[in-house]
């Protein structure tokens, strides 16, 4: 803002787009932004400029962005609570971090190393975890991820005599009473076949879990990674088959409209990155070589897919 744009603005404040200006931002529950909010930082990540609030002139910046959030945004755009046009925009590279509970290996050097900062913050080096408290650590389900965990440690810091966190100085104490059982699911019945071979019967196992590639992952025994590449594919060849119609592709694939438009979200994004890397080289000839190499981890059966894919994106444009 400016100074004099509202009670108490006594001096001109750069945001954080104008400090981060040359630099990157992180903007931490990209998620939980309200539509209003989702507009305005569309129009900077789109356009390069703000307005400073009080200001009648515009500023430009330029600001490399690193985004976070707990929420599946794909789901958010099939639902109406997160903008499609944003989600293209921030959606460079996806790096996928389980949660606490799913990578158990983390726990000690996590815990070691925020208790240090804190020891240090506090003025107690030479505080260090015992080797029951981080058993205790270890058995807890962290629901809140390394949130809980460093309120947690904080704590312990706070109540540990001596240079030894104790597993009671942790308080992790099981609530009274368990939560109320959620109402069952029904349970997901293997369709009959090879998911490995048969693309059919995967489809059946994405279905049934709404297209969540992780939960489908689990069910199978499989990387999330592999599942995604399977779907990849798929999504390419029910593109070929339909032309380029990408809302008909989304539709076969989701085997009922409920699904189709979350479908839709994911093929979409499949295919602007394909098209991206096949602009990236000067001649079709090269395209069609520089796809199969990019897309290496994408199995064999979808090559051909890709491939008219890419000849049919250089003859378009």
């Amino acid at each position: 803002h400016i100074k004099g744009a509202f009670t108490g603005a006594v001096r001109d404040r750069a945001g954080y787009f104008e400090q981060a200006d040359g630099g990157t931002l992180f903007l931490d529950e990209i998620g939980d932004l309200k539509m209003d909010q989702q507009a305005k930082l569309l129009r900077v990540l789109q356009e390069g400029v703000l307005t400073r609030v009080g200001e009648g002139k515009t500023r430009t910046v330029d600001v490399r962005i690193v985004s976070a959030t707990n929420r599946d945004l794909a789901q958010g755009i099939a639902e109406g609570w997160f903008r499609e046009d944003l989600f293209y925009r921030l959606s460079g590279m996806e790096i996928r971090l389980p949660p606490l509970r799913e990578r158990p290996d983390d726990l000690p050097l996590l815990a070691e190393a925020i208790v240090q900062a804190l020891a240090t913050e506090a003025g107690r080096n030479g505080l260090s975890l015992s080797q029951e408290a981080m058993e205790a650590l270890g058995r807890w389900p962290w629901k809140g991820n390394i949130r809980e965990l460093k309120h947690c440690l904080e704590k312990a810091v706070g109540l540990a005599e001596g240079t030894m966190i104790l597993e009671e100085d942790l308080r992790l104490t099981k609530p009274e009473s368990d939560p109320p059982p959620s109402v069952s699911q029904e349970p997901i019945i293997p369709p009959p076949g090879d998911p490995k071979k048969n693309d059919s019967v995967l489809l059946a196992f994405l279905r049934q879990h709404s297209f969540d590639l992780q939960a489908t992952a689990e069910t199978l025994g499989w990387d999330r990674s592999t599942v995604m590449q399977r779907l990849k594919g798929m999504g390419f060849q029910s593109l070929v088959e339909q032309h380029g119609d990408l809302r008909a592709a989304a539709a076969k694939l989701a085997g009922e409209p409920g699904l189709t438009r979350l479908v839709e979200v994911k093929l979409k994004e499949y295919v602007q990155h394909l098209n991206k890397v096949a602009d990236s080289f000067p001649t079709v000839e090269a395209a069609l070589a520089g796809c199969r190499k990019r897309f290496k981890n994408l199995p064999e059966r979808y090559h051909e897919a890709l491939l008219i894919l890419v000849r049919n994106h250089f003859t378009s444009s």
